[in-house]
């Protein structure tokens, strides 16, 4: 399912990255991956994390920048079916500061119904 909602993500035309940004990678980006059950686990499709939960970070030199791509991601993914399933959008928070950029973080979860 992961690489259903990258490929919706890639319809805004920012540069979408599965798992972790490469190195030197400039803004404004989308990183999708699984969203992890525990802090300390940072593996991308191991058995610790949240069945059908994903982390979408939109990262931009701004906090509006920030904000706004989230948002636009939430409007493209709420709702949307993939694989069987409706997928269900939140803004988790917006324009966090992480080293020197800013993130908005969008929550993608199956509806289940």
């Amino acid at each position: 399912m992961i690489e259903s909602v990258v490929h919706h993500v890639q319809e805004l035309g920012a540069p979408v990255c599965r798992g972790y940004p490469q190195t030197k990678m400039r803004p404004p980006y989308i990183v999708v991956r699984p969203l992890s059950s525990t802090a300390e686990v940072q593996s991308l499709e191991s058995t610790m994390v949240w069945s059908g939960e994903y982390a979408v970070y939109c990262v931009a030199d701004t906090v509006w920048g920030s904000a706004n791509l989230a948002m636009d991601v939430k409007k493209l993914l709420d709702g949307v079916y993939i694989d069987g399933t409706t997928l269900t959008a939140s803004m988790s928070y917006t324009g966090s500061p992480v080293q020197g950029l800013y993130e908005s973080l969008v929550t993608i979860q199956k509806m289940e119904v």
